[in-house]
């Protein structure tokens, strides 16, 4: 199970992003963090044709669908889908990992028993 931004255990940064052009002040080794908007197809599809470490935050299945589609690194997702997010990327066996966003360390452990991909901490996400 991934867990990221936890006190405990290291983890790489997250930069959020909104041009191509953002990428290049971003520390090496981080991961870019896109919500999904229609407006960033071109910025998804820049950071999968160039085989970026990224992340995408998702609302709803059509984005989780088209967010596999770019083969983002993490799609994540807040509680309201997690259940049919992790559902859809067991039946499909997707790459992309699925990450609930939390709040709270007790929710590691809820996430853990239902065999979720992992979690990142909402704070950690900058």
């Amino acid at each position: 199970m991934i867990v990221l931004g936890y006190k405990y255990i290291p983890s790489p940064v997250f930069m959020s992003i909104k041009k191509i052009d953002d990428i290049k002040l971003t520390p090496d080794n981080s991961i870019l963090y896109i919500v999904f908007e229609e407006f960033n197809i071109k910025l998804i599809d820049y950071c999968s044709k160039n085989s970026l470490l990224y992340a995408i935050k998702v609302s709803n299945l059509k984005e989780l669908v088209i967010a596999n589609y770019y083969n983002a690194t993490y799609i994540m997702v807040d509680s309201k889908l997690i259940n049919e997010a992790q559902q859809f990327a067991n039946d499909y066996l997707i790459d992309s990992k699925i990450l609930l966003v939390i709040d709270k360390e007790e929710q590691i452990e809820f996430c853990a028993k239902k065999a979720i991909d992992g979690v990142v901490f909402r704070d950690f996400i900058s």
